[in-house]
Parts: C-alpha cells; sequence; structure tokens
C-alpha cells in the first residue's frame, strides 16, 4: 500500500494502477493482474459480457490486493455490482484500503469459496 499512497493520488485509478505495476516491474514479478494480464483481462470482460451485467454483476474469486477488481470497476460502467472473495484476511484487509483509496465501489468478502458462495442466490454475468 505504501508504494501506492506515495505515489498516486486518491481517486485517480489511473495513477494508482500505474503506481502498483511499477511495484510489480520493481519487484521483477506480479502475482496481481497488473500490466499485460490486466489489459488482457480487461479486454475479455469488455468484449464478452451481456446486457444483463448492470443487474447481476460480476463476481472475482481470490481478490489478493484488490487489483483485478480495481481494474475491473475502471474499466466496466458506473453502477455494474462487484463482488470479490478471498480467503487470507491480510489481503481482505489490503484490497479494502486499496479500493477505498481509489474510490471504488467493491463488495470485498472475507472466507472460504466453498462457503460463501452458496451465499449467494444470484447468478453473476462473469465470473473472475
Amino acid at each position: 500500500l505504501k508504494c501506492v499512497i506515495d505515489k498516486a493520488t486518491p481517486c485517480d485509478v489511473d495513477g494508482i494502477l500505474l503506481a502498483l505495476d511499477d511495484f510489480g516491474k520493481d519487484l521483477g514479478w506480479a502475482k496481481f493482474a497488473g500490466g499485460s494480464k490486466g489489459a488482457t483481462m480487461v479486454a475479455a470482460l469488455r468484449g464478452g459480457l451481456p446486457p444483463s451485467t448492470q443487474h447481476s454483476g460480476v463476481l472475482e474469486i481470490g481478490t489478493y490486493w484488490g487489483t483485478s477488481s480495481l481494474r475491473v470497476a475502471h474499466a466496466l460502467p458506473l453502477g455494474v455490482p462487484i463482488t470479490t472473495l478471498e480467503l487470507d484476511p491480510v489481503h481482505v484487509a489490503i484490497a479494502r484500503v486499496l479500493l477505498a483509496f481509489a474510490g471504488v465501489a467493491v463488495k470485498v468478502c472475507t472466507g472460504h469459496s466453498q462457503l460463501l458462495l452458496p451465499r449467494f442466490r444470484s447468478a453473476f454475468a462473469a465470473v473472475l
């Protein structure tokens, strides 16, 4: 989070994503969907989501730091609900702070997907 807060400004999603991509480059690898991985994921979503997405939303399984959720929220029309599931509570805390810093509304749920998925009664337009 420090790399993002030091390099980006609140609610500047492009700046935040750039700071995360730079951090991944500095590491030499990135577990999160940055750079070309992130661009590929967003392109696939934009090209394959049905019109019902506005109401049913997108589900991500495996939040990590919330980078993919941030990219998806930034790429899709405003108001598309995004829900993400993460087992590790430390990653959940990081993701929630990152998404709040970006000013993006994403529901971040803590727990194992096997236990969380039955709680969702509606189908999602896309699952990541």
